[in-house]
């Protein structure tokens, strides 16, 4: 697949100019807020830069590199009881975690840096929004917040606590964004997208957390019980998402088990099928779909006989048949798979046609699932560029042509197109896509088949 040095290589320069960029960006604006508003003292940094460090150690690993703590409850906290300069400063210390600290040799600075100019950056915005719609700052007012004045606050703090948000969001999208070069959109959509909500939980327990230290400092040890339910309630989700990924990889191996020549031929096809959807430019997280469906898409052949898989002859009409229940199988099994239900008719029309001379229901051109269409492509080159039982692999050449000789007929053409550019080749004028019908063809795709 096409991934070359110096596409890597420019990707990483783009992300440190992008890096060191924010980090000017952020001495400006520091040494800016550092003029305008009071600074609470080393004393106060310290100890809540502390707090930061300890909650943000904690952190839980989302998708694509991402992470999530709870370091967010102490820091919204010191916007509220210091303002924005105390709070820009305290946040600095969340860019580091002590097991990065702890590993020190295979840390990255420039990740430090990054973490801690755009958690700074994020901060001191906040807070100026909140004092700019009429906050309450309690070191200034020497108030906490009261019946009288908590009304009045709400909106302020819904803001801040929003504009933090997806500030803070943003910057990490933009940095995953150039480094992997998938758009920021996308990125945001699968990491961050469920955050608001998260955000808006942490910031009320800021909230509560900056009136206790206010009025008896002593009872912060309260907040520590909900603060470790709530990161113990978040990282059981996260581990369900890695228990899914490890149900996919046990599956996997079954396959393999029963037939040694598609070894690696599941990875193969779902890796290829991601970069496919990605140069169709489908949305990130259908690409992410898609990769965990096209790794199972020969789950079926489990109940097909290994005699039968492994055969070096032509297979005879009763023995093809049977292999041509792979899909229908593999769509039964997939069926108790509650997290894969609704992919289901990606595995089970896979070997359809577009043409509709295909298996297993006959289905033709766009009435065929366009996640089935794409792992059909990338099944059948990564099957003509293998070594299988039953001959050698194919030159790059002969398989490229029998693509382009089949698109419109096998393969929908505007994937065989997207498939030439992953895999390095220009794109030819493909014959023009054919889309057959027929009057008495129903088809309801998303429901599944079984």
């Amino acid at each position: 697949m096409k991934n070359s040095e110096n596409k890597r290589q420019s990707v990483k320069i783009k992300t440190r100019f992008y890096i060191g960029s924010l980090f000017l960006a952020w001495l400006a604006f520091f040494i800016a807020v550092r003029a305008n508003y009071q600074f609470s003292g080393w004393t106060i940094v310290i100890f809540w830069g502390a707090l930061q460090f300890t909650l943000e150690s904690l952190h839980i690993k989302l998708k694509k590199g991402a992470t999530s703590s709870l370091n967010f409850t102490a820091l919204f906290s010191a916007i509220l009881l210091f303002g924005p300069f105390t709070a820009g400063t305290v946040a600095l210390f969340a860019g580091v975690t002590w097991r990065e600290l702890r590993n020190f040799k295979d840390s990255n600075p420039i990740k430090w840096v990054f973490n801690s100019v755009q958690y700074s950056i994020s901060a001191m915005l906040s807070a100026l929004t909140y004092i700019g719609l009429g906050g309450l700052v309690f070191s200034v007012a020497k108030s906490g917040f009261t019946l009288a004045n908590f009304p009045s606050q709400i909106l302020p703090l819904l803001i801040a606590i929003f504009v933090f948000y997806l500030t803070n969001t943003f910057f990490v999208s933009l940095a995953i964004s150039l480094n992997d070069n998938i758009s920021v959109k996308d990125i945001w959509k699968i990491s961050f997208s469920w955050g608001d909500l998260n955000y808006l939980g942490l910031g009320f327990l800021g909230i509560i957390f900056a009136q206790v230290y206010f009025f008896e400092p002593v009872g912060l040890i309260l907040i520590i019980g909900p603060l470790a339910i709530a990161r113990q309630a978040f990282s059981r989700f996260m581990k369900l998402e890695d228990a899914y990924s490890s149900t996919i990889a046990a599956l996997i191996k079954a396959i393999e088990a029963k037939d040694p020549y598609t070894r690696g031929h599941s990875e193969r096809v779902s890796q290829l099928s991601i970069d496919i959807s990605r140069a169709l430019k489908l949305p990130e997280d259908q690409v992410e779909s898609l990769g965990r469906i096209a790794a199972l898409h020969d789950i079926g052949k489990i109940g097909v006989p290994k005699r039968i898989l492994t055969k070096t002859e032509k297979l005879t009409d009763e023995e093809f048949s049977q292999i041509k229940e792979h899909p229908r199988i593999g769509a039964r099994i997939l069926k108790d798979v509650g997290f894969l239900k609704n992919l289901i008719p990606a595995v089970y029309y896979h070997h359809e046609k577009m043409d509709g001379s295909g298996y297993s229901s006959g289905l033709a051109g766009n009435n065929i699932p366009v996640f089935a269409r794409i792992i059909s492509i990338a099944d059948s080159y990564d099957a003509m560029t293998s070594n299988r039982a039953y001959r050698k692999s194919l030159p790059k050449k002969e398989v490229i042509d029998q693509l382009i000789e089949h698109s419109g007929t096998q393969f929908d053409g505007n994937i065989v197109n997207a498939l030439l550019g992953v895999i390095g080749e220009n794109a030819p004028d493909v014959k023009e896509q054919r889309v057959f019908s027929r009057n008495n063809l129903k088809v309801r795709l998303d429901k599944n088949p079984v």
